[in-house]
């Protein structure tokens, strides 16, 4: 079933917002990679140019979950979260991708996928559909909570294999979001958020790397050719920025400084050439991505679909708050895009996806709400008063 658009119904602050992410993005992948292109691939426009095919691509899966009502993707979730596990365990075989000691990519030919970008999308449809599916037994540790935790759990721990630890709290994230807000017993869901931080704790001891860049985060300049060095040099360009920048095109820090200035740290070469000030436009502009989400959530037509928009803009809200608390320096770097800005196929593709989800479970609650306002106000013929 397709639903019948109209530039009335859509959500115009959300989609404009959205919009405005996406073109800026294309003007700081190019701005961040023009230097690494034309010193690794010869072409200043490597990066901008695969960047455009990707968008295309996604705008494509944009327009697919815009149009296709979003009910009816509830026989699918159960699916799409078994194929993302499944391309979770390919990782693991010779069809996986290994980059800079990290195998999260799958690479079938030419085209590769990063399945722990998938599994946002998979897991926010699989748990919006279960919990309100099983919503009168959110009284149950048994039959609500723990079954969602075990798959929630099986996912995670999927991703920190390869290593992955930021993907992995993103998905805990959106998996912890949706029991909040739909589990009755607070107090299991307060333990449950005790558990999580003390197992990342855990999973930063037991590993000599993760260590390492926690201890760098502690002190930067006493690793500062080490573990220290990327956010040394992020702080370097959002310092060099001031209020104002020094103007789009003019980072210096671009120029082989600042590791992965075109994926993780773009957000620093924002800083740096459009000043705190740009960087105080991009987080308001994901501060209204978010409101809108959440207003899409509470104006849902259905526990499914508010459940949906909380789950999927969650996700998104939490990798950009971990993209920028790590380029800030208020977290440990690890490896986490700025969704819509960052340079990225995987994460730009599934992001697009989501923000079509939520736009769509907009559009069917401004309609339902304008059938019940008209509805109120309608009147049979037979009701008519005569004169």
């Amino acid at each position: 079933m397709r639903m019948k658009l109209s530039a009335a119904y859509i959500d115009q602050k959300l989609f404009f917002t959205f919009v405005v992410l996406m073109g800026f993005g294309f003007v700081m992948v190019f701005s961040a990679s023009s230097v690494g292109s034309l010193e690794h691939y010869h072409d200043k426009f490597h990066f901008l140019k695969l960047q455009l095919a990707w968008s295309a691509l996604g705008g494509l899966v944009f327009m697919f979950f815009l149009v296709t009502d979003y009910r009816l993707l509830r026989p699918y979730a159960t699916g799409a979260l078994l194929l993302t596990i499944g391309l979770l365990l390919l990782v693991y075989t010779p069809l996986g991708k290994t980059v800079k000691g990290a195998t999260r990519w799958v690479a079938f030919g030419g085209l590769q996928i990063q399945p722990a970008e998938m599994a946002k999308l998979a897991v926010a449809l699989f748990m919006a559909d279960r919990l309100s599916r099983n919503y009168r037994k959110r009284d149950s540790f048994k039959d609500y909570l723990l079954p969602n935790l075990v798959i929630v759990g099986i996912v995670c721990l999927l991703i920190l294999k390869q290593p992955n630890l930021s993907s992995a709290v993103i998905v805990g994230c959106i998996g912890f979001l949706l029991l909040l807000v739909s589990y009755s017993n607070l107090g299991h869901i307060g333990l449950l958020g005790m558990i999580g931080v003390a197992g990342i704790a855990a999973l930063i001891q037991l590993q000599p790397y993760r260590l390492r860049r926690f201890q760098a985060w502690l002190d930067p300049f006493g690793a500062q050719f080490g573990a220290g060095y990327h956010l040394i040099q992020s702080l370097i360009a959002l310092g060099s920025g001031g209020w104002l920048g020094v103007g789009i095109g003019q980072s210096h820090q671009k120029f082989l400084y600042l590791p992965e200035e075109h994926t993780d740290f773009i957000f620093s070469i924002i800083g740096e050439e459009l000043g705190f000030v740009g960087g105080a436009i991009v987080l308001t502009l994901f501060l209204v991505l978010a409101w809108r989400g959440l207003r899409t959530a509470l104006n849902a037509p259905d526990l499914y679909g508010m459940l949906l928009s909380l789950g999927l803009m969650g996700g998104i809200v939490a990798q950009v708050i971990l993209n920028i608390a790590v380029v800030i320096g208020l977290a440990p770097t690890t490896g986490v895009t700025l969704p819509f800005i960052s340079y990225g196929g995987s994460s730009l593709i599934f992001s697009m996806a989501s923000i079509g989800i939520i736009l769509n479970i907009s559009l069917a609650g401004e309609r339902e709400r304008l059938s019940k306002s008209m509805g109120k106000w309608a009147r049979r013929p037979d009701e008519e008063v005569e004169a």
